[in-house]
């Protein structure tokens, strides 16, 4: 399930202006049955400046952040999603998943421009050779 941050304070009915409160209602949401969930365009308090997605499974909670993207095109949350599938059906390890994800959405983004749709054809290789990207993966628990 891939929410982003207003979505999941619809989903349980409440603000969540912290970290803390988001992981638990990403806990409460995963209660009812998704295992997994990626938390798109995440803001909190204790996060400032650039675009950051929360990844929440049994294995753990990682927040990959990266620098906030001016972009306009729109689709980036679904691309971020097929990407982590992808990575996910390839391999098990969830921070791996996520912070490739992350990179080649940015990679896509950065590639794209001002252009109203990502440029997904143009951006084949640099998906391909995304972890290069700058970006911060931390493991909340």
């Amino acid at each position: 399930m891939k929410p982003n941050h207003f979505e999941l304070e619809t989903l349980v009915g409440r603000a969540l202006p912290t970290l803390a409160q988001v992981l638990t209602a990403a806990d409460a949401l995963r209660a009812q049955g998704p295992s997994l969930l990626v938390i798109l365009s995440l803001t909190s308090d204790e996060i400032s400046g650039g675009m950051s997605t929360l990844l929440v499974c049994d294995e753990g909670a990682w927040l990959a952040s990266t620098r906030r993207s001016t972009l306009r095109a729109r689709g980036a949350g679904d691309l971020l999603a097929s990407q982590f599938l992808a990575r996910w059906l390839r391999q098990d390890n969830p921070a791996a998943c996520l912070s490739g994800a992350v990179a080649a959405t940015l990679a896509v983004l950065e590639e794209t421009g001002d252009a109203p749709e990502l440029r997904l054809v143009a951006a084949q290789e640099a998906m391909v050779r995304a972890d290069d990207r700058p970006l911060t993966l931390r493991r909340l628990r």
